[in-house]
């Protein structure tokens, strides 16, 4: 597996070609200040019982989601609050 190493300005401005190496099987390393900060890597596949497990999380906390009659805006103005 081949390592590269990039700064955050060429990670943001490349990350889609970053994605794709990682697809390949690369695993890249972000810097900041030439210390590493985070590490891009593939993901391993979930294994049936727990992608169905996950699957069913997924569907209790959208059952417990409602759209309310809250616009963009006044979500964005509560989020400020916090």
């Amino acid at each position: 597996m081949k390592t590269l190493t990039v700064g955050t300005y060429e990670a943001k401005t490349n990350l889609t070609t970053l994605l794709g190496r990682v697809a390949k099987g690369a695993e890249v390393i972000i810097t900041r200040h030439e210390r590493p900060i985070a590490r891009l890597s593939a993901m391993k596949p979930v294994a049936g019982a727990n992608r169905a497990a996950a699957l069913r999380r997924i569907d209790v906390i959208a059952a417990q989601t409602r759209p309310g009659s809250d616009s963009a805006k006044d979500l964005i103005v509560a989020g400020r609050r916090r």
